[in-house]
């Protein structure tokens, strides 16, 4: 039997490029395959591997892993440190000179590398906010300061009325000068009501109503900016915003289960606050007269206890520094690149809620792709997209890596299934959607899988914390008590003997 023939393609599927490796007799058969299969075949050769040789790849071609690199720009500049999705050391260092780069290190990635990274390593929406701030006029450090405070992102509450209420009088058939008069006298949000009243005035104008709301894409979601930039080259602007307002009231009810999960440990952290100051200036003090009185020698604990009670009722005026001079610690130290970098990097691991936020950042991923392809934006744009609203540096980092590796050729759900990022589940469905040519639908599915996780995350948070916060309560009340009345029991002794 003839030894069998292997040909290696490359060809576009849609959006997205494939390469791959299949047997047949010669070119001509390999281009009908790819054919049949709707894909266009731009570069078919013979392939050097034998069959044994193919078939042990079968299982592992599209098996990818994550590699740490260190590479030099052939255009010079300082090295460059980052994160790449490959099948092997090879053909990661072939990527990175694909890139331009010259790699000087390549191997799998470990938890070190992440550590060697942290503060080098720059989110989407960081990147944009520079490119932004190089084209405005400089300004002094409190004025630009002030301009941030006084132009923050409209609230997701205020962002679910707009669209809904857009929509609906695009449903309704109202011209669009009446839909923006109408809408003029329902918004409530003063900032909100600026930027309407200046869009409508720019589209009167004659500018387009995508470009008039990117004059605030500071202020207003990626999302719902791109969103209407599509409808209006679809022409289908009122289908785009009732997805758009079906996905922000998912994000709406997400949002209010997880605040509804933080009341009752906010409520019982400022409970056993409200505890101690009563205990400190009320309870203590009394024992410290007593305590006077007597030549006793008082225990660590209490002499503690009693200098906490004098500082917070002497010098009251100085308890509300504390808190503030540690939450100004916090946010200096998260100002600076390498904090923000560093609490990216362990964001996840935070004991008992890391696991929650690593759950959120997934569903939104998926929920915004899937939002994404449903109206049309080709993969690339869609993942380039998601990683705007994506402040955690390092999950922007993986979603480049899949970026790359879509524009490279490679399979959505072995890039997925490399960043570690998601779970098993969400892999599964992608490998169905990629069959079926439904990868929208799927990534929905997958969405909802994560959002039930997120609910049962919630639920057994909540329900660990209830026991965990009151036997904090009862610990601060048994240690306030038993350090007043440690020396009180020395006294009794003492007393007691004294009779005697």
């Amino acid at each position: 039997m003839a030894e069998q023939t292997f040909y290696e393609y490359v060809a576009q599927a849609g959006d997205s490029i494939r390469k791959a490796t299949i047997p047949a007799e010669n070119e001509r058969m390999v281009r009908s395959i790819l054919r049949e299969q709707g894909m266009i075949p731009l570069e078919i050769k013979r392939s050097r591997k034998n069959a044994e040789e193919v078939e042990g790849e079968g299982g592992s071609r599209d098996k990818k892993q994550t590699f740490f690199y260190v590479a030099i720009p052939t255009s010079g500049g300082d090295n460059v440190r980052g994160e790449i999705i490959a099948s092997s050391e090879r053909e990661a260092r072939q990527q990175l000179r694909d890139r331009g780069l010259v790699p000087s290190k390549v191997e799998p990635k470990r938890l070190w590398h992440d550590l060697a990274m942290a503060g080098k390593v720059e989110t989407v929406q960081s990147l944009r906010e520079k490119a932004l701030a190089e084209t405005k006029p400089t300004q002094s450090g409190l004025s630009a300061r002030l301009q941030k405070l006084m132009r923050r992102k409209i609230g997701l509450k205020d962002m679910l009325f707009y669209a809904s209420q857009l929509c609906t009088m695009t449903e309704a058939g109202l011209s669009f000068s009446q839909s923006m008069d109408i809408l003029s006298g329902l918004i409530t949000n003063q900032r909100l009501k600026v930027i309407h009243e200046v869009v409508k005035m720019q589209v009167m104008e004659g500018a387009s109503l995508s470009e008039s709301y990117r004059l605030f894409e500071n202020e207003l979601p990626p999302i719902f900016m791109e969103l209407i930039s599509v409808g209006e080259v679809s022409g289908n602007i009122e289908q785009t915003l009732q997805r758009l307002v079906h996905h922000l009231e998912k994000q709406m009810e997400l949002a209010g289960k997880i605040r509804g999960a933080m009341t009752y440990p906010v409520v019982m952290i400022c409970l056993i606050i409200l505890i101690v100051i009563g205990l400190m200036i009320f309870v203590v003090p009394t024992f410290l007269q007593l305590f006077e009185s007597f030549d006793v020698k008082l225990p660590w604990t209490t002499q503690a206890l009693l200098g906490l009670s004098w500082f917070i009722t002497h010098q009251w005026f100085l308890v509300p520094l504390v808190p503030l001079g540690i939450w100004g610690a916090i946010k200096g130290f998260m100002s600076t690149k390498f904090g923000r970098q560093f609490y990216d990097l362990w964001e996840y691991k935070i004991p008992i809620v890391g696991k929650l936020m690593h759950r959120i950042t997934v569903s939104r991923i998926l929920h915004n792709l899937a939002l994404f392809l449903n109206c049309g934006i080709t993969i690339l744009n869609a993942i380039e997209l998601t990683q705007q609203s994506i402040r955690n540096a390092y999950t922007s980092l993986k979603l480049e890596s899949i970026r790359v590796g879509i524009s490279q050729g490679s399979r959505l759900s072995s890039l997925f299934e490399g960043t570690g990022l998601f779970p098993p589940m969400v892999n599964y469905l992608l490998v169905a959607g990629e069959e079926s040519g439904a990868i929208d639908e799927l990534l929905e599915k997958g969405a909802k899988y994560v959002d039930q996780e997120v609910e049962a995350t919630i639920k057994a948070l909540t329900s660990a914390l209830e026991p965990i916060l009151t036997f904090v309560i009862a610990g601060v009340v048994m240690f306030v008590v038993g350090s007043l009345y440690m020396p009180l029991m020395g006294l009794m002794k003492g007393g007691s003997h004294g009779v005697q």
